[in-house]
């Protein structure tokens, strides 16, 4: 139990620290701020939180106020004021029934998506991502690129004003046909942005990863590996175990949460469980004990886990912990020998079914890349048998896992 306290209390502690993420904001007077942002989605939740001091009190940050915030190298995003289409292309009952955009100026937070000559943003108004691009060469502030659907009363249209756009402010010898393929979506102009820049004076663009603004994932692991198993007999006066070594299987889904460390793992394994124990002899009453255990073993842990990396499940260190239910098929045998001073003179054998049992297991592992990883797992004893606390089960060991997505 001393593990798992250890694993439960470091689960615990990781948990209260791991929410903030150090980053930076500069003010409208040009003073850079350095320290911990609230963890949330900045790309949908509103403004950010932010706090100088672990465990501080946050404030918010303001468009009118904040220049710039973001964490060095990942993500950055900027104020501005812009003119901001308010039309919705989300469902059939948010079309407008106009082709013309809904536009309202407002000064709001842009989050730059790449940056050179020209650079791209993005803004979610609304219930959708809206994106604006800029051209320093040509002196153009950050504008919206027009895209909507609207319904005239019998069919759905679109304005795709924003190809228009592209091909005269954002064109390097292209024709306008080659304008037709390009889609709303932040890839395909992410791509028509950065060719340009490469094209007009061969500038790269730097381009922000957003890698801790990642969306929620669900990881599909199979795994396998080596185990000691112990079985133990602690009853009618005598203790004994043993521990043997067998091979288990695995399967697993993690579900890996957006914008945080923290993800949830419910994993399925199976063990080939065997044992056998020979007590010494009690003179008290002239017996010899035994114990077999021969089981197959099925168990289902469900828990928290935390991963050390800004990559998540896909590279570095993690932890877990969780609650699990083991069943499965197999008896447990209790003999017992009268002892004279010939020997050995004869047993009586009670055999016992295996009970469904709840057990406290923990993890440390390592991804090694996105798809191999290790792990060492460890169950903590636990009753196996109905009414028969005498019959204890518990295993560590290490695996090997392979990760399909």
């Amino acid at each position: 139990m001393k593990a798992i306290t250890f694993f439960s209390v470091l689960l615990f502690t990781v948990f209260t620290h791991a929410q903030d993420k150090r980053g930076y904001y500069i003010t409208t007077s040009g003073q850079k701020i350095e320290g911990l942002f609230k963890e949330a989605n900045f790309l949908k939740e509103g403004n950010p939180e932010f706090t100088t001091l672990p465990g501080g009190e946050y404030i918010e940050l303001f468009p009118e106020s904040v220049k710039e915030y973001g964490i060095e190298g990942d993500y950055k995003f900027e104020s501005h004021t812009v003119k901001v289409d308010l039309s919705q292309s989300v469902s059939l009952s948010t079309y407008s029934t106009v082709k013309e955009p809904r536009w309202e100026k407002m000064t709001i937070f842009l989050n730059v998506i790449t940056e050179g000559d020209a650079s791209l943003y993005s803004a979610f108004i609304g219930e959708e991502t809206k994106y604006f691009y800029a051209v320093k060469s040509k002196s153009i502030l950050p504008e919206q690129l027009v895209y909507k659907k609207y319904y005239n009363g019998q069919v759905v249209r679109e304005n795709n004003d924003f190809r228009q756009e592209l091909y005269y402010n954002i064109n390097c010898n292209k024709s306008a046909q080659s304008f037709n393929g390009v889609a709303y979506t932040k890839k395909s102009l992410t791509k028509v942005v950065n060719d340009y820049n490469a094209c007009n004076g061969g500038t790269a663009s730097k381009t922000y990863d957003n890698k801790s603004q990642k969306e929620e994932s669900l990881k599909f692991t199979v795994g396998a590996g080596v185990n000691l198993n112990t079985f133990i007999v602690d009853a009618d006066g005598y203790s004994d175990k043993d521990s043997q070594a067998g091979l288990s299987v695995a399967m697993e889904a993690a579900f890996v949460m957006p914008y945080s460390k923290f993800g949830f793992f419910a994993r399925l394994d199976y063990t080939k469980a065997k044992g056998e124990v020979r007590a010494k002899v009690d003179y008290s009453d002239y017996v010899m004990r035994g114990a077999v255990l021969d089981a197959n073993l099925i168990g289902l842990e469900i828990g928290p886990r935390y991963y050390f990396s800004e990559l998540k499940a896909e590279k570095g260190l993690f932890i877990d912990a969780g609650v699990g239910f083991a069943f499965g098929s197999g008896t447990v045998s209790r003999t017992v020998y009268s002892v004279s001073g010939s020997g050995v003179t004869g047993g009586a054998t009670t055999e016992y079914d295996l009970s469904t049992n709840i057990f406290i297991g923990a993890g440390l592992g390592y991804n090694i890349n996105k798809r191999l990883g290790v792990d060492f797992r460890y169950e903590a004893n636990r009753v196996i048998v109905d009414d028969q606390s005498d019959f204890k089960f518990g295993k560590m060991g290490v695996n090997v896992r392979y990760t399909f997505n």
